[in-house]
């Protein structure tokens, strides 16, 4: 899948998500770029570890999948944005049922509880939420699903 958009590197703690949201947002009405409407904002841990704090660094990216056209080699990138090309792989869909402020929540309770339970090991690649095109804060028709990537199942027996 390849996407594009803008990215920034953070913590938890540091909390520029809603700014680069809205950089982005700005800049994505004003380009023709062949895009899906979704959303997709993807966090990039290059020093991997199964526990994560709130100071722990990643990447931020805020994108949407393009299209490809098969007479361009590579997009045309708006000024600023970069491209992502997010590898394949299993990942493990959660749909939020609060709000979006609550997603942090979640996925803590989902690294915590769900994942040592399932057998599954989380895997070394990008986690990422999914916004539906149409996206308004606050509003509970359009929450985020959430993915994480996933490697083989585990035997427990």
């Amino acid at each position: 899948m390849q996407l594009v958009g803008f990215a920034t590197a953070m913590t938890l703690n540091q909390g520029k998500t809603q700014e680069v949201w809205e950089a982005f947002m700005r800049r994505r009405e004003g380009d023709a770029l062949p895009l899906n409407r979704d959303v997709i904002v993807l966090n990039h841990y290059a020093n991997y570890t199964r526990r994560f704090a709130d100071d722990t660094p990643f990447d931020q990216w805020v994108t949407v999948e393009v299209s490809p056209n098969p007479n361009q080699a590579s997009p045309t990138l708006p000024a600023g944005m970069q491209a992502y090309p997010l590898q394949g792989g299993k990942y493990a869909r959660f749909n939020n049922r609060g709000s979006a402020s609550d997603v942090q929540d979640l996925i803590e309770a989902i690294l915590n509880n769900w994942f040592p339970q399932s057998g599954y090991k989380l895997a070394n690649r990008p986690h990422f939420q999914m916004f539906p095109a149409g996206y308004r804060q606050g509003d509970p028709e359009t929450l985020p699903t959430i993915w994480l990537p996933i490697d083989s199942f585990l035997w427990q027996g």
